[in-house]
């Protein structure tokens, strides 16, 4: 009776010695869960981060493109103009020549 008290005691003793295994095992994994949580955390932060200067380089991107645009269109026109005075200076020019040579 007494070797079955002392065997049943070492049982006790061995499931509080597991029990107390357990929970530290529970608080190292805890513990990894939580620094995992946190390094998760920190590339959102940095992902968040990333994404809004993304996000920021492709409005400064279509406000270049915008102004491109406008520069061209106007240059388009600039052009358009030059060719007209050029056509109207020709002809000015041929005028005037046929003024000249009459004259003489």
């Amino acid at each position: 009776m007494k070797q079955k008290l002392t065997e049943k005691d070492e049982i006790i003793g061995q499931n509080y010695k597991f029990i107390e295994e357990l929970k530290i095992l529970k608080d190292e994994i805890n513990k990894k869960h939580d620094r995992v949580g946190n390094e998760k955390e920190k590339y959102l932060e940095e992902l968040l981060l990333a994404n809004s200067e993304i996000e920021n380089l492709k409005f400064s991107i279509n406000e270049m493109n915008e102004r491109l645009n406008r520069k061209e269109a106007e240059n388009y026109q600039n052009s358009v103009y030059i060719e007209e005075l050029k056509k109207e200076n020709s002809e000015l020019m041929v005028l005037l020549d046929a003024e000249t040579s009459g004259n003489k």
